[in-house]
């Protein structure tokens, strides 16, 4: 593909906030390397960008790696829609040609083949779009943001909870990704302490056979007694337990920091949660096989119509000792 760069008035804001960085480090990371459309579609896309932007010193190492890297997903992302995705989720070709013109985050490329930063008129809002999903944890970031303000330095309890599940998908028994039971994982957790509010995210990623599976939340809390932290760390306890019974690749980990509240700190755990896709690499690019063609039926089935990131508030309790706080 043959691009050329049109600069911006300012160039710097062609890098991401840590929060989205670690979306598209993941994005990036699962790729094959060695995969032919890895390398024709991504690879060599980046690195001509990557060649063309360093011939000008405003631009940072930072700020081109993510700027090349998202507009390298575009690209293989359009062939996936093409090979893989239209044909095996019976999409229609009016929805495949809007897939393969939405723009990367922040990326538009004109018919001339000019690539013009933050641009955007139209998305396709696919659940396995790349960009569709960076837009999706900028929003979730910026609604968080605009829902509650903290006074800085106030002490507050840090929750990370994550749920982890892996499974090696051969065609048999292995129909059901159980994506309704990690929703209701997070569901309980996210009812067990009192909390200012936080978000969620579930992804899916695959390497080879191997599908992961991950359910993250992370939630900010007032003071929490040592009655509230040993409800949590039983509540984790009794998942891992109730998963080994049961023989289930799963297991659920918790991280609770006390600290004083500062914008870094919670980007920080954000950044943590909020990195996740549904993103099957391996199977997407190996489009030929019987048992990928098998397994978009399943993912389809599984992903199509669901929430998949998110935003929660306040629960009860702090929103009425807001209330109150207020009235006084």
């Amino acid at each position: 593909m043959n691009v050329s760069l049109l600069l911006s008035d300012q160039p710097n804001t062609i890098g991401l906030m840590p929060v989205l960085q670690t979306t598209l480090n993941t994005l990036c990371n699962v790729l094959p390397k060695n995969d032919p459309w890895v390398k024709s579609k991504f690879i060599d896309t980046s690195q001509q960008l990557q060649d063309v932007l360093r011939t000008y010193q405003e631009f940072s190492d930072p700020a081109v790696s993510a700027f090349t890297n998202r507009v390298g997903l575009y690209v293989l992302w359009r062939s996936l829609v093409q090979q893989y995705v239209g044909p095996s989720l019976g999409i229609s070709t009016e929805f495949q040609n809007l897939c393969k013109r939405c723009p990367p985050l922040g990326v538009t490329i004109s018919n001339h083949g000019h690539v013009i930063p933050f641009v955007s008129q139209y998305t396709c809002k696919h659940y396995l779009c790349p960009s569709c999903r960076m837009r999706k944890v900028l929003a979730t970031w910026n609604r968080f943001k605009e829902t509650i303000a903290f006074t800085p330095g106030v002490a507050v309890n840090l929750l990370h909870f994550t749920i982890t599940r892996r499974f090696t998908f051969n065609g048999l028994g292995t129909g059901d990704f159980k994506v309704d039971v990690l929703q209701e994982l997070l569901k309980r957790f996210k009812a067990i302490p009192w909390t200012y509010g936080g978000v969620w995210s579930i992804g899916l990623t695959s390497k080879g056979s191997e599908v992961t599976l991950v359910a993250k939340c992370a939630s900010v809390c007032p003071y929490l007694t040592e009655q509230k932290m040993l409800h949590l760390r039983n509540y984790v306890t009794n998942i891992n337990h109730m998963c080994a019974l049961a023989g289930q690749d799963m297991n659920a980990e918790l991280d609770i920091k006390p600290c004083k509240y500062e914008t870094g700190a919670i980007e920080q755990l954000f950044k943590k949660t909020l990195d996740t896709a549904i993103w099957p690499a391996s199977f997407m690019l190996n489009s030929s096989s019987p048992i990928s063609t098998l397994f978009a039926t399943y993912l389809e089935t599984a992903f199509r119509g669901q929430k998949t990131i998110g935003v929660f508030g306040p629960c009860t309790t702090v929103r009425k000792r807001l209330k109150r706080d207020q009235q006084l």
